[in-house]
């Protein structure tokens, strides 16, 4: 299981990133804990989700990358202070095209 799933789901479940990050750290297998509460909310087994989670990642919005102006479709978090910044966790590349004028 690639742990940007993991996260994504650490994440959806409510989890902050200290929170998350203190889990890496601890002796319990993260990948357990993560799948145990999504089952308790939702009924859905990790694997379940990281599988629910590729289908739906071409369905989101492509974003256009900041420094390689590549199109991806992503899922994160709003990060930093304030929530200043959109950091991505999972995402694909887009097979959409961008036309230079908009």
């Amino acid at each position: 299981m690639a742990w940007d799933y993991i996260e994504l789901a650490a994440r959806m479940l409510g989890m902050t990133e200290q929170q998350y990050e203190a889990l890496e750290n601890s002796d319990e297998s993260e990948y357990e804990k993560i799948d145990e509460m999504l089952c308790d909310k939702y009924e859905v087994s990790l694997d379940a989700f990281s599988r629910l989670v590729r289908d739906l990642l071409p369905m989101t919005m492509p974003q256009q990358a900041a420094i390689s102006g590549e199109l991806k479709h992503v899922m994160g978090v709003f990060s930093g202070d304030n929530n200043a910044y959109f950091r991505s966790i999972v995402e694909c590349k887009s097979t959409l095209q961008c036309s230079k004028n908009g």
